[in-house]
């Protein structure tokens, strides 16, 4: 985590007024972010949640922060199958979050916005 956020607060110090700085990182609120981390020796600090990583890049010095889902799935294809084999997974997809989202609403708590395996972070500095 201190490495992260040296990072974040180097890029900081080294983006000019109105950069931005663009991170890509696995989705810990994802049942899928685990498979991302312990498959990649890479990750050491493991993965982070839209809130975590909006903080850490706030901690940086960054004012402005959006996060986003990344799609996984698009219907581009010309190939009939394909296409058909992609909508089904979306919709596969679809269904399971909005089942993940209730879980969390019975529970108590407050469903993820950002629900993709990876998350897209934009960080802005004003």
């Amino acid at each position: 985590l201190e490495g992260a956020l040296k990072l974040c607060k180097l890029c900081y110090s080294r983006l000019s007024k109105g950069g931005t700085l663009i991170l890509l990182t696995p989705n810990a609120s994802n049942p899928l972010a685990t498979h991302s981390i312990y498959s990649d020796l890479t990750h050491k600090i493991g993965a982070f949640t839209e809130i975590s990583i909006s903080q850490l890049l706030r901690l940086a010095g960054f004012n402005r922060v959006i996060v986003n889902n990344v799609k996984t799935f698009g219907l581009r294809d010309k190939k009939f199958i394909k296409m058909l084999i992609k909508a089904v997974a979306t919709i596969i997809v679809y269904v399971t979050w909005m089942l993940i989202k209730l879980f969390y609403i019975l529970n108590g708590g407050t469903p993820p916005k950002v629900v993709s395996q990876d998350l897209l972070a934009i960080a802005i500095k004003e």
